[in-house]
């Protein structure tokens, strides 16, 4: 199978390509969290990014992540290349939770045309990969998903090396791996790289409190030359009081001195049913 970096030198397409709109799902629980973004090339580094930061939450040893970054990258790459023929597009999502004991599950869903033949799997001649998941992972289902799509779960027995380590809070280290993939793909300059990462670490410690359901959701798009992340649903008041919760002596709130621009928005609540939730909105330019 020929990897995403062949692919890019060839076409050219890759680095200029948006990624496009990312909804990040990190759990109040410590050991879930999933991804959901355009099925393009440039999305698959990003998928990447968030695999890491769930092995670090997960205190994977190095060989286990490495397995578990190669495991999502074939997995992506079949979605960008084989779910949507004929120049159609759609998204791909990534879900990371652990399973019994210290085993590791990873989903890896597409809204295409369903699974290919069991023929063509055997043989595995048609750059689907999938005998090389099966080789760096323990467990390797294919199956149509619910409402059209393949649906590819992945596990790795006994993934943690040190088992009676307590998890780690996963909002930290995926959301600012993530905002940090997304923001060198805008072309950030290393000045507003390390902005990136500060605004990502100030909402992964201040927006669980103020989330309607103890999870943090983070909408990112790489658009208007820079970066914008929505967070939310908040709870009502939410917005103004995760700004203030922010704010250093001498300093003021954080957020609104790294970013360009600072707004609480409204909108749907996806998970009450509420019609009007509040959102804070923060936009990153490239330069400032």
């Amino acid at each position: 199978m020929r990897s995403m970096d062949d692919k890019q030198r060839r076409s050219g397409r890759a680095d200029d390509e948006p990624v496009g709109a990312v909804e990040l799902v990190l759990g109040a629980e410590a050991a879930v969290a999933s991804i959901r973004l355009p099925a393009r090339e440039a999305g698959v580094a990003v998928v990447r990014q968030f695999v890491a930061g769930m092995a670090s939450v997960l205190h994977l040893d190095e060989h286990a992540c490495e397995d578990l970054k190669l495991a999502a990258t074939e997995a992506c790459t079949n979605a960008v290349v084989h779910a949507y023929p004929n120049g159609h597009s759609g998204p791909m999502e990534v879900e990371v939770r652990t399973g019994e004991g210290d085993d590791l599950l990873m989903v890896v869903r597409d809204g295409g045309h369903g699974p290919p033949p069991q023929d063509v799997l055997d043989d595995d001649q048609d750059g689907y990969g999938l005998s090389l998941i099966d080789a760096v992972s323990d467990e390797l289902r294919l199956a149509a998903a619910d409402g059209g799509g393949t649906e590819l779960t992945i596990g790795f027995s006994h993934a943690r090396e040190t088992g009676e380590e307590p998890l780690d809070v996963v909002h930290s280290p995926v959301l600012r791996r993530v905002i940090a993939m997304m923001a060198a793909h805008a072309g950030f300059s290393m000045d507003r790289l390390s902005d990136a990462v500060l605004v990502a670490e100030t909402l992964a410690a201040h927006a669980p409190a103020h989330s309607t359901d103890g999870q943090v959701k983070v909408d990112i798009e790489d658009r208007d030359h820079g970066v914008v992340m929505r967070v939310g649903p908040l709870v009502d008041g939410g917005a103004a009081e995760l700004l203030e919760a922010t704010r250093l002596p001498a300093y003021g709130p954080v957020l609104e001195h790294l970013a360009d621009a600072v707004a609480e928005e409204s909108g749907p609540d996806p998970t009450t049913g509420r019609d009007a939730a509040e959102y804070l909105v923060v936009r990153l330019a490239t330069e400032r």
